[in-house]
């Protein structure tokens, strides 16, 4: 599996699946070097749990200041997750 969510990455093994977040590469300066990579944040017995660890990350990274801010980041992570799900399945097709 290899199914991309915005800044995350979901990958699986034979026993996990795994939550990756998008990082800048860096030179041996510590300049940015313009290439992406993924470092793992979260092993999951299932999709679903990998799903709701990014909605949970999201809210607690978000910038809601009110009720309100956070239902539309609630409803707006939920829509790109499954937009990915869906795009995801039609690429299996």
């Amino acid at each position: 599996m290899n199914l991309d969510i915005g800044k995350y990455r979901i990958t699986s093994d034979p026993m996990n699946v795994i939550l990756n977040i998008k990082f800048q590469k860096r030179d041996k300066e510590g300049n940015p070097s313009g290439e992406v990579g993924y470092k793992p944040v979260g092993y999951f017995k299932d999709l679903e749990s990998a799903c709701n660890r990014i909605l949970n990350m999201e809210i607690l990274t978000g910038q809601a200041n009110n009720f309100e801010e956070l239902k539309a980041l609630i409803i707006q992570t939920k829509q790109t997750i499954t937009a990915a799900i869906r795009e995801g399945s039609h690429a299996n097709e």
